[in-house]
This record gives structure tokens, sequence and C-alpha cells, in this order.
């Protein structure tokens, strides 16, 4: 089954938790969104209620009340602690001797990776519009470590470079440095940081009598070195279940039925706040009121509208 991730993270994670640091997240949903009831729609500034059918109507009585959100969106990517990992000066030498962000060209070599046929996964995952190979899909499979990841991309880079892919020297190198940083879990703890208009509404869910439980495309790695930088917002969940525990992207049924079997969870006592809309899809498919989001600034606002916070 092919999953489609729309990345970011930082995406923190999105490619495999590192690179969604590195690489900044696109904002690739719609500008409005809207709220839909029974086919009715009505426009709604930055919130949209996916319902499944005429039955699935989200009401705060609910005995038990579910909400299901995506870790990574609780963590982004610091921007000046990455610059000083890759280095002020070589950033800056290389930007002013090339004219371009070297994050491109290490996104642009991992795109060539993803369609070599070689390296091409059965399973769809892009990041900011590109297909990514095999071995990205595989460690956030749980399928691998980031050393045998890193060791692929990086014996990749020096194949395409020998056939005229980079434009100079300094352009390879660029993209190993961001490789190297990108794709090793211990970093994920000095190049982020933790996003607070998250965690308050993660609290005031809480407070108003929901559960919390937490998805994520992530390796078995970038999972223990989350959990040791930001216990604090661990702790705010009743369960965690990761792409790498399920063998399945979050876009992937599997996912969702690996953490009701864990964790004993009706799909219709659930809703889902999520970004993606391919993970939205999949939620809405089987049963799982929806909610979409697009800015974690304005996501409080949004669920006060609704009636899903006080």
């Amino acid at each position: 089954m092919n999953a489609k991730q729309a990345i970011s993270v930082p995406m923190l994670i999105i490619v495999c938790a590192g690179l969604g640091l590195i690489f900044n997240k696109k904002a690739c949903l719609q500008e409005n969104a809207f709220t839909i009831e029974n086919s009715a729609i009505v426009a709604d500034a930055q919130v949209q209620v996916i319902n499944s059918g005429p039955d699935a109507i989200i009401s705060t009585a609910e005995k038990k009340k579910i909400a299901i959100l995506d870790l990574s969106d609780f963590i982004s990517e610091d921007t000046q602690q990455i610059i000083r990992k890759i280095g002020v000066g070589k950033m800056a030498s290389y930007t002013l001797t090339h004219w371009r962000n070297p994050i491109d060209s290490c996104l642009d070599a991992l795109e060539k990776m993803g369609a070599d046929a070689e390296h091409k996964s059965s399973v769809l995952f892009t990041y900011k519009e590109r297909r990514m190979p095999q071995c990205i899909v595989a460690w956030q499979h749980g399928e691998c470590e980031h050393q045998e990841v890193k060791r692929k991309l990086l014996s990749y880079l020096d194949k395409i470079n020998e056939g005229g892919f980079f434009s100079s020297q300094k352009e390879k190198e660029m993209a190993q440095i961001i490789i190297e940083i990108a794709l090793n879990p211990a970093h994920i703890g000095t190049i982020s940081r933790s996003v607070p208009a998250m965690i308050k509404v993660a609290k005031e869910l809480k407070v108003s009598g929901y559960m919390l439980y937490a998805i994520a495309n992530l390796s078995q790695e970038a999972h223990t070195h989350i959990a040791l930088a930001y216990p604090e917002i661990i702790n705010l969940f009743d369960g965690v279940v990761a792409s790498h525990q399920a063998h399945a992207l979050k876009s992937n049924k599997k996912l969702f039925e690996r953490l009701f079997d864990t964790y004993k969870l009706e799909p219709t006592q659930c809703l889902l706040i999520d970004k993606e809309k391919s993970t939205l899809q999949v939620a809405q498919d089987i049963g799982i009121k929806s909610i979409q989001f697009i800015q974690q600034k304005d996501l409080k606002c949004s669920l006060k509208k609704q009636g899903i916070l006080n």
C-alpha cells in the first residue's frame, strides 16, 4: 500500500526525524480550511473537521474522549543551532559562491536517489515534493539504523558526483555535512526546540477531559532521543505509537491499528488532530473524526470555535 506524506520536518522528523529538523517544514496545506458537517460547508479560519459519516459528529459530551496528535508537531527546528552545527563560515562561503541554499542541492540528490530503480521505495514518501529513497523509508519502518542509511546516502552522493551532479566539490561536501547532521538522532536535542503552543493545547485538552495519544513517523533511535530530550512532551501522552513500532508510516492504517490494539481504543472514540491530508484521509476511512489545522499558533483558537476546548 502506498503512503504519501507531505512534509517536515521538521519537518522534525519528517524525513526520519533528523531530516525534518534540518529541512524546514513546507506549508503544503491550503490557505483556508472549512468545517464540514454532513456535506454542508461553513468557512472557518484555520481548522477543518472531517466527518466519516452522518453519525460522526464531534461531541464533547462523550464519556470517553480521546485525542490523537502527531508528536512531531510538538518539536521544531532551531535554525541558529542548525547553522552552528553546519558551520557559520561554511554556510556563508557556500552561499556567496553558489547563490543557492545547500539544503536544496542535498534534497535534489535525495530525490534523484528516490527515483533510481535500485533505491526506489514501494512506499511513496515525499518531502517538499521530492520522493525519498527506500533506505529512509526503511529507517522509519524500524528496519535499519541510521549508520546504514548514512552509508547508503553518502555512497550515492559519490556515485552521482562522478556523473557531474554537483556543480562543485564544495556543494558535494555541504550535502555530506547536512546528511551527517540530519541522520544522527543524537543531534535532536541540540538542533530542535519544543513548540509552546502545542504543549498548551495538549494541556487544555487534558483539562477538558481528553486522553491523549501520539503517533509519529520515527525511527527507533529518534524515538529514544526525543524521549530523553523532551520528557515533558512525552509525559503529556497516555501512549505513543511510532512508525518503527508499527512498521508503517502515519498514512497507513496499520499504524492506527497498532495504536488501537496496544491501548484498547475504539476508532469512534477518537479525534485526530493533524496537518497532513494523507493521514487525515486514512483516519476518515477507518471511522476516526478528524480536525485538520495549518499552523500551531492558531490551533487553540480553532478548537475553541469548534467546541473542543472550553
